[in-house]
């Protein structure tokens, strides 16, 4: 076995090797230096290697801080390679190697004035600090249809079928169209739906931040797609519709419909379909509620949101039927210069239908057969709607205020029918939940020097929760462990209410010392309150009830948790490594009551420290390690 998995691994290895031997000979390495005409190495130059067939990706580079630069290109394909950089003559050069080459280029200072001559010359790729600007124009043909088309010619950029996608191998989260975001910041319906023809530039945000005063500050490390239109493509409609039938009564109907202008942009995706394909994923509706990133940095917001039903019918694929009715409207409008207004709804009506069936065979004593049957149906529907008012009055100042609200209602009935030689036992399953949920977000930023940034955010959050639960079956369930009085037929009931009100609020003061050299103090508090009530009984054949709560089933719990705290992080980077310790201390508070018993209080003191160290390796390469203790309570939610 040993030789056999150490024989496989060196095949494999080989052939692995080969394989990268054979792509590195398909292609060359040109490389070199770029100086002025003293010889001063010039840094951030343009290498723009274009080549003859139109059908061979272009290849760029970017010359480092001593002047450098390195590029791929094909083996013995001409090309012609365009040195550029602002203020000097650009510098053009035929290819055609078949081995590779180091070349270095020396450029002139352009000494013409304006008035004396006119130079027409687009730069393809222009980089500036944390933004890469591509002027499609050069890299097109002219027979693409959507942006992902055109994404797929750029260079350093690629696009999953999905549309998902990456830019120097950073995924990219958010998609803006004239600086504003589309579809609330959608990467994957821009990229599939706004027209080729539409667009002039396209660039790439790095270290992007929704405030741009905290650029650099926080720690997202988030990559944004800008897209600038065309000046006579800055008002248009576009969308497509897809409709569909074919066997077995299948059907679809999949319209998407856009609107875009400087001041309003209107947006509508729908599905009208029993195949169980979904437009709308769980990633989407991930990044509507904030991002991964966001989401992550709250690991209890993220599974809470992962875990929830509108959630699970997203990425629900295991169905005999499913019927969907879906849509989803987003509008965004520019009150003024300063403010924005925008709104989503998204809203789904669904009946999904799945079937298992199981023949299992026990081998212990004489042979048992059991023949098994699930089946399980959901009627869903769901409504998320979210209200934002963006106010930027200046350069230091932003203020954002949202308001969420989430109405879903869901209906489970499941059905299990066990067949053996000895008994047949059946047992319905009709569960019910309904749930309402207001949020209320405030955002506050202000640049009160070059030196101080202060933010403050509050969220209220209320939530109410009616899970009802039905069980009817011919046999006892869990003999022994509830008081049941014994009949031909069982129906037990389980009634729950949950209550939750949550406020937070955090002030924030970012303090720059120095360009690598910062200290950030926050202070901030955390409220809920949350109560459950449950009530388990048996309905009688007589309509009678008997009540668990004699055996202390049942409850009637309250809780009540407030965390204050204060934190200190230190920032700072020393050659290409990134670190940031952190202390947080912490004041708990909590109480419960439950039933009629006293009431009963805790408190808890705690320092919990975090540590986050990043290392640059180069632009698309980078090693993050985080460290972070967290304290964790019991809550109504959990039980």
């Amino acid at each position: 076995m040993s030789f056999t998995t150490n024989l496989t691994i060196q095949l494999t290895l080989f052939f692995l090797t080969g394989l990268f031997s054979l792509l590195q000979a398909q292609t060359i390495e040109i490389k070199g230096l770029v100086k002025d005409s003293i010889n001063q190495p010039l840094s951030y130059a343009n290498v723009f290697a274009e080549p003859i067939d139109k059908n061979i990706k272009v290849s760029y580079a970017v010359t480092d801080e001593k002047g450098h630069y390195s590029l791929r290109i094909k083996k013995k394909k001409p090309y012609k390679v365009t040195c550029s950089y602002i203020g000097f003559v650009n510098k053009d050069v035929a290819f055609n190697f078949s081995k590779d080459t180091i070349y270095n280029f020396k450029l002139k200072e352009d000494l013409n004035q304006l008035d004396e001559i006119n130079i027409s010359y687009t730069i393809p790729i222009v980089v500036k600090t944390d933004t890469i600007t591509y002027n499609t124009d050069k890299f097109v043909t002219g027979n693409e249809r959507k942006l992902k088309d055109v994404l797929k010619k750029l260079p350093g950029i690629e696009v999953d079928r999905n549309g998902n996608v990456t830019a120097n191998g950073k995924k990219v989260s958010s998609l803006l169209v004239e600086d504003k975001p589309f579809f609330g910041g959608n990467t994957k319906l821009g990229v599939n739906n706004i027209p080729a023809d539409a667009i002039d530039k396209v660039q790439i945000l790095e270290n992007y931040s929704d405030v741009a005063m905290l650029k650099n500050l926080q720690d997202d490390d988030k990559v944004a797609l800008n897209i600038k239109l065309k000046e006579d493509k800055k008002k248009f409609v576009f969308g497509d519709l897809e409709t569909g039938t074919g066997i077995k009564e299948k059907y679809l109907l999949h319209p998407k419909l856009f609107y875009y202008s400087p001041k309003t942009s209107v947006n509508f995706i729908g599905d009208v379909t029993n195949t169980g394909e979904k437009s709308f994923t769980i990633r989407d509706y991930i990044e509507f509620e904030g991002g991964a990133i966001k989401m992550l940095n709250n690991a209890g917001g993220f599974m809470k949101l992962y875990r929830s039903d509108f959630a699970k019918y997203l990425s629900n694929q295991d169905y005999k039927a499913d019927k969907t009715i879906f849509g989803a409207f987003n509008v965004r409008r520019s009150i003024s210069k300063s403010t924005d207004l925008s709104l989503y709804v998204i809203s789904a009506k669904s009946n999904t239908l799945s079937e298992n069936k199981n023949n299992n065979q026990y081998l212990f004593g004489d042979l048992f057969i059991e023949n098994r049957i699930d089946t399980n149906e959901k009627d869903n529907f769901y409504t998320i709607g979210k209200l934002t008012l963006d106010y930027n009055p200046n350069k230091k100042t932003d203020y954002i205020f949202s308001s969420i609200l989430n109405i879903s209602d869901s209906e489970n009935l499941s059905n299990i029918n066990t067949n053996s030689q000895n008994e047949i036992l059946s047992i319905k399953n009709k569960s019910n939940l309904d749930v309402f949920s207001f949020k209320q977000q405030i955002s506050l930023n202000n640049k009160l020097s070059k030196k101080h940034t202060v933010t403050f955010d509050a969220n209220y959050n209320y939530q109410k929760d009616k899970p009802n639960m039905q069980w009817n079956t011919n046999q006892e369930i869990l003999e022994g462990l509830i008081p049941i009085i014994q009949e031909d037929y069982f129906r037990v009931r389980q009634v729950k209410h949950i209550k939750s009100q949550e406020i937070s609020a955090l002030l924030k003061d970012y303090w720059v010392l120095h360009r690598f050299h910062h200290i950030y103090t926050s202070f901030g508090v955390n409220k809920s309150n949350t109560s459950l009530f449950n009530n388990d009984y048996q309905i009688l054949a007589n309509n009678t009830i008997n009540n668990f709560n004699t055996a202390d089933f049942g409850n009637d719990f309250k809780h009540h948790f407030l965390d204050t705290y204060i934190g200190l992080e230190y920032k700072f980077k020393t050659g290409k490594t990134t670190f940031k310790p952190a202390i947080y201390y912490h004041n708990y508070h909590w109480s419960v009551h439950q039933l009629n018993t006293a009431k009963k209080r805790f408190t808890k003191k705690m320092f919990l420290p975090q540590l986050n160290v990043k290392v640059s390796f180069k632009n698309s390469e980078k090693l993050n390690f985080k460290y972070q203790l967290n304290n964790q309570f019991v809550s109504t939610k959990s039980l």
